[in-house]
């Protein structure tokens, strides 16, 4: 039997130490097993077949697939498997979507703010922002924060964006990363991101329903878990049907008050105490994770408690569990409303504009990430079309050619970069030929096709500016 030394590695220094399940795929595809490997840290594996691949399965949702064949018997071989990116790829869902760029034309005026809560009273008050390391890129900006011990949230909105709240955790480090979602309708994704890597990946695979890999990590993390670990694994152990004893939870946060709360429930010895139990999660305030809130409104539904429901009814008509930590819109942390806007935001000091890292939106028309290899090449076919008007195609060729303008103009409106991208290839497919043979009936280009032409002449040109490409 040969053996594999594996290596997961990363660019990032932060991420060393990162709990990942791996499993192993031989090429009968029978006697495969699932294991748990840290990136940085070498990891012996048996192979028995002469072939053996491996998958690693990220948080986040993405699968990195890579394979090895040792020559001989007995031999043991390196496999390095580079995990790319970093925590906000890695942990988060943020790469199974589509981007734009903050220089898109919904995002004018983007801006984060940071909330804490007073330590004495509770009472939400807007703080300065810290003096932090910034990484900008034209579709993200992160913010890498060190918080002080207490509450807090990140409030992130614009001139045309629903103003959000998302929690942060309590933890050493926090990273806060901004995306500005492509498509016709603005929206801002915000992804929080902590230094405690066990939680994170626990909180990961939990969210993205692996739970047979989340219950490995927490095999392998629970004896050194910090608080965050502990509650993503009091989620987990809600979920696996199992939970242990609700007096090992302390329900010092939000999140612990509504994990107590269930596994009261699940036991059944103390039923009359229950609808009190999550009344107090009710006033304990906004968990941390989705996952939190999400119980927290099954379990008074399922109780039928009109009071509890009716004080948490403005936070889940406005809450956006999608993201890792629990988020909302909102003028203020006390203050959910899926009706809030720019406007009740303006007053409150401590606005910090994105701009100055990330640009700021420009007039036109604009893909959110065109290049100017791109553009040339839309100009110089629609230029064919125009110029080469008495160019002959089939009825259908024609037909064909008005989807692809068709499908390009609607790219264009809805900053759809691969759909732009796509039109461009249909329209090299079915450019217009210059002889034809045979008996096929051919004509000249339709009217609506010359006004398609003149139409996205016209709005590739206003992407111009002073001779130049306005990218986004």
């Amino acid at each position: 039997m040969s053996s594999v030394r594996l290596l997961l590695t990363a660019a990032d220094p932060g991420l060393a130490g990162t709990p990942l399940l791996v499993t192993t795929h031989p090429p009968a595809g029978r006697g495969g097993r699932s294991l748990v490997a840290r990136i940085q840290h070498p990891l012996s594996v048996a192979v028995a077949e002469p072939y053996c691949g491996f998958a690693v399965h990220l948080p986040g949702g993405r699968t990195i697939t890579a394979a090895v064949a040792p020559g001989k018997r007995d031999e043991t071989v390196d496999l390095v498997v580079d995990v790319v990116g970093d925590a906000h790829t890695v942990f988060t869902t943020a790469g199974t979507q589509q981007w734009g760029r903050f220089t898109d034309s919904g995002y004018p005026g983007c801006w984060v703010r940071l909330w804490r809560a007073d330590d004495r009273t509770g009472a939400w008050q807007v703080v300065s922002w810290p003096d932090a390391p910034i990484t900008a890129e034209p579709d993200r900006i992160t913010f890498h924060l060190r918080l002080p011990p207490g509450r807090h949230m990140v409030q992130a909105g614009g001139e045309r964006l629903t103003p959000k709240l998302s929690v942060l955790p309590e933890a050493a480090r926090v990273d806060i990363t901004l995306r500005p979602a492509a498509g016709p309708v603005p929206w801002l994704g915000v992804f929080v991101t902590t230094d405690d890597l066990p939680a994170e990946a626990l909180r990961g695979y939990l969210a993205s329903g692996a739970v047979a890999a989340a219950r490995q990590i927490d095999q392998l993390t629970s004896d050194a878990a910090g608080p965050l670990a502990r509650i993503a694994a009091g989620y987990l152990s809600l979920r696996a049907g199992a939970p242990p004893d609700a007096e090992a939870v302390d329900g010092s946060t939000a999140d612990e008050t509504v994990i107590r709360a269930w596994r009261h429930w699940h036991t059944g010895s103390e039923p009359e105490a229950v609808p009190a139990e999550f009344e107090r999660a009710v006033r304990a305030g906004v968990p941390i994770y989705p996952e939190g809130l999400r119980l927290l409104a099954a379990a008074l539904r399922r109780l039928s408690d009109p009071g509890a429901l009716d004080e948490v009814a403005p936070l889940l008509d406005a809450a956006e569990l999608s993201e890792p930590t629990t988020a909302f819109a909102g003028a203020a942390p006390d203050r959910p409303s899926a009706d809030a806007t720019d406007s009740m935001c303006t007053a409150l000091p401590h606005r910090v504009a994105l701009a100055p890292h990330v640009g700021e939106p420009r007039e036109g028309v604009h893909l959110p990430a065109a290049t100017l290899a791109d553009i040339a090449e839309a100009e110089e076919l629609l230029g064919d079309l125009e110029v080469l008007a008495s160019w002959y195609h089939t009825a259908k060729g024609w037909e064909q050619v008005g989807v692809a303008l068709r499908q390009m103009r609607q790219a264009l409106l809805t900053d759809d970069l691969d759909q732009f991208q796509d039109s461009l290839v249909a329209l090299e497919v079915l450019g217009p030929v210059r002889h034809h043979h045979g008996p096929r009936t051919v004509s000249p280009m339709p009217a609506e096709i010359r006004v398609l032409v003149d139409e996205l002449r016209g709005m590739l040109a206003a992407m111009r500016v002073d001779g130049s490409p306005r990218l986004a």
